[in-house]
């Protein structure tokens, strides 16, 4: 799956030109590695927040939609609490997906770089 739905944002963050400011910026000590600057405490909260929309996407998909409603739209045809039930929790895992993937393309676009979308276009 992340190969998939990875690809296409990597090669265009790959083709990006470099940035104006990159040439002034001071290089990073070896001691510190590749987290610092506070890198390391971004992808922490930033996967905090990714991890709980994801469940909070889930628990919606899960508690508030009416699955008889939806599937009788669909098919046209009645559907048994039974059956209901056993549809619930696909779709708490369909829309926790949906917001696993789109939040992981948001997120690899925000950590491209430390300035604002507006200043580097």
């Amino acid at each position: 799956v992340n190969l998939v739905t990875d690809s296409l944002p990597a090669i265009s963050l790959g083709v990006e030109p470099a940035a104006k400011d990159i040439m002034e910026k001071k290089p990073i000590p070896p001691d510190q590695g590749m987290f610092a600057n506070g890198l390391a405490f971004r992808i922490i909260v930033e996967g905090i927040m990714i991890g709980s929309l994801a469940l909070t996407a889930f628990a919606i998909g899960y508690h508030y939609y009416d699955i008889p409603a939806i599937a009788v739209f669909l098919t046209k045809q009645e559907v048994t609490n039974a059956q209901a039930a056993a549809c619930i929790p696909w779709v708490g895992r369909t829309i926790s997906f949906a917001v696993l993937s789109l939040s992981q393309l948001f997120h690899s676009f925000n950590m491209r770089s430390e300035h604002s979308i507006s200043e580097i276009g």
